[in-house]
C-alpha cells in the first residue's frame, strides 16, 4: 500500500508523472485510472485518506491565519 502511494506522488487531486514522458496526457490518464481502480476495492481506506487530507489542509489554513 505504501509503495503504491509512493508511486503516485499525490498532491491535492493532481497526479504528477515524470516530465520527460513523451505522452504525458496518456500517462496521467493511465496512472489516475490505475490508482482509482486499486482503491475501488477498499473504499473505506480511500475515503479516510481524503477526509484526513482535507482536515490537514483546513488545520494548515487555520494555523497560517491564526484563526
Amino acid at each position: 500500500m505504501t509503495a503504491l502511494l509512493r508511486r503516485f506522488a499525490f498532491r491535492g487531486n493532481v497526479f504528477f508523472v515524470s516530465p520527460n514522458s513523451e505522452n504525458l496526457d496518456i500517462e496521467k490518464k493511465k496512472i489516475t485510472e490505475e490508482f482509482f481502480n486499486f482503491f475501488c476495492e477498499d473504499k473505506e481506506f480511500i475515503l479516510s485518506f481524503f477526509i484526513n487530507r482535507i482536515k490537514l489542509m483546513r488545520q494548515t489554513f487555520y494555523d497560517q491565519y491564526e484563526i
